[in-house]
């Protein structure tokens, strides 16, 4: 496969870093992923690299959390509200 260059990763993970970070298989990423278990990535690039940013890394860590028993499936939703707050672009008409 092809290795991404540094330029074209920066700011993102890339499946190998999130595999290393949340301890689990790059492919079970991909699988859950393919299954919407995890959302999509953020970017794909022209060799078919999925890339991920920090919002994706933190919808997935709470995922992870409530499978795990950390948080309950309310708390999952409202954490994912903050998320989409935290990221989201707001712009003045």
């Amino acid at each position: 496969m092809t290795r991404p260059k540094l330029e074209e990763i920066i700011g993102y993970y890339t499946t190998g870093m999130l595999a290393r970070e949340f301890g689990i298989s790059r492919k079970r990423i991909k699988s859950r992923i393919d299954r919407g278990l995890f959302p999509p990535p953020t970017l794909i690039n022209k060799h078919g690299i999925r890339l991920f940013d920090i919002e994706w890394v933190e919808r997935t860590t709470a995922i992870l959390d409530c499978e795990n028993g950390l948080i309950t499936p309310m708390e999952l939703q409202e954490r994912f509200e903050r998320i989409g707050e935290k990221y989201s672009v707001h712009q003045e008409v």
